[in-house]
């Protein structure tokens, strides 16, 4: 994407968008106040340090991108933008919405300039609807509430979890087919789990990023931008898993399950505690040779399942009477550890795996034989830091951590000084508080 650029008037909910882009050589240009983005203030920070410049948090998310600071509260700040929109491929904001029409950065304005400009809006409702005419706000959290993924979510009636005793707003205990788990004989409901912290961000960036990919491609036929209004709460709402697929389809509802996907009706349990203290996620095989293999295996440990283990012989049989035969399995888990268990199923083709902690990807072998991890130069600190890198590799177009996450303003002189002005003009602007 070299020859693209990319405009980012983003907060956190945007940046990823905009480093998908820039990580695949992209000019992004990281827009920010003359004091810097609030996503400089979110921590982690380098070595437990906060500060503006060590943020890991701002470091992972904007990568190879440059950076300027600009005011655009003011006039003279907004015609600075405009002059950068005018070279522009694409224009990223996460503005509130109706917020850039007020500013005369509305795509009607914008496109005059630029017909082939691509102005991509991210918020969490869109441009329009009750929501925004009522001036709901948000979070990362309530997007992903309000989307649909948390409903989805959570544990299971069996596992008894202790938390949320919530009752319906009438004061009667909710019902299955209310949507919400109860907890057995207490008429009360399990509470939804939220899934990683800055879901919501992450997966409107996606479809931001999709979406913009797909304008610059019409683009090549048309020769004309578009804009693209991006709902972040629409985003999450076409992720949950075919909740959404079974309702539409036979007014179903998937219920909660502890540790797997949710379900129309109860599934056997996958994660089992292990001589470690951590757990491993087992499956039944539908290939003959690998069950035979894992009844090998058992009877090789002197454990003798008492199944009929010729009516398991029909893999349809084996799923129904699932959960007896993980029964058996468990005693196996009680004396090995989850790494052990994970390498020793994968070696009889069974679709186990240890349940890691995130942390654990740092020292896995697959990662480092596929080289994801990436040290970054970091002159300001006179050291390279370990960067997480990409989950997919090119042959042809390379995917590359050009430079880290630039410094405040970082970029000001260069990225200005391409639109014709000195450093006179800049000092005038940073008097006047412009950058």
């Amino acid at each position: 994407m070299e020859d693209i650029r990319v405009i980012e008037l983003a907060g956190p909910e945007g940046e990823w968008c905009g480093k998908l882009f820039a990580d695949m050589g992209a000019d992004v240009i990281k827009m920010e106040p003359p004091r810097g983005s609030i996503s400089r203030t979110i921590g982690p920070f380098v070595d437990d340090r906060p500060g503006a410049e060590r943020s890991l948090f701002f470091w992972h998310y904007n990568t190879s991108k440059r950076a300027i600071t600009l005011d655009i509260a003011t006039e003279q700040g907004r015609d600075l933008l405009r002059s950068l929109l005018d070279g522009a491929d694409v224009f990223l904001e996460t503005l509130p919405s109706g917020r850039a029409r007020e500013l005369g950065l509305d795509y009607e304005t914008l496109s005059v300039g630029n017909p082939r400009l691509v102005q991509v809006a991210l918020t969490p409702f869109g441009q329009d609807g009750p929501y925004v005419d009522a001036g709901y706000v948000t979070t990362d959290l309530v997007t992903m509430a309000l989307g649909g993924p948390m409903q989805s979510c959570g544990y299971s009636l069996e596992d008894g979890a202790p938390f949320g005793k919530l009752r319906a707003s009438s004061g009667q205990a909710p019902s299955a087919s209310s949507g919400q788990a109860l907890r057995p004989g207490s008429g009360q409901a399990l509470a939804p789990v939220r899934p990683g912290e800055y879901h919501s961000y992450h997966t409107g960036s996606h479809y931001a990023y999709i979406a913009a990919l797909a304008a610059l491609w019409e683009r090549e036929e048309s020769g004309l931008g578009q804009f693209i209004d991006v709902s972040a709460q629409a985003a999450l709402a076409v992720t949950v898993e075919f909740a959404s697929t079974h309702w539409e389809y036979d007014k179903a509802i998937l219920r909660r399950q502890t540790g797997r996907h949710a379900g129309r009706g109860q599934t056997a349990r996958t994660q089992y505690l292990c001589a470690d203290g951590k757990y491993v996620n087992l499956g039944l095989p539908y290939n003959q040779d690998a069950w035979h293999k894992l009844l090998a295996v058992l009877r090789e440990k002197g454990i003798e399942p008492d199944v009929d283990v010729e009516a398991m012989s029909d893999p349809q049989r084996r799923f129904e009477m699932g959960s007896q035969i993980l029964d058996v399995v468990e005693v196996m888990t009680a004396t090995m550890t989850s790494e052990e268990l994970f390498h020793l199923g994968q070696s009889i083709g069974l679709t186990w795996g240890a349940v890691r902690q995130p942390e654990d990807w740092l020292e896995d072998p697959q990662a480092a034989a596929r080289g994801f991890f990436v040290d970054v130069e970091h002159p300001e600190l006179g050291r390279k830091v370990r960067y997480p890198g990409a989950p997919y590799k090119f042959t042809g177009s390379p995917w590359q951590l050009r430079r880290r996450a630039p410094l405040v303003g970082e970029d000001n002189a260069e990225v200005y000084g391409e639109l014709g002005l000195s450093r006179e003009d800049l000092t005038a602007l940073r008097e006047a508080g412009v950058i």
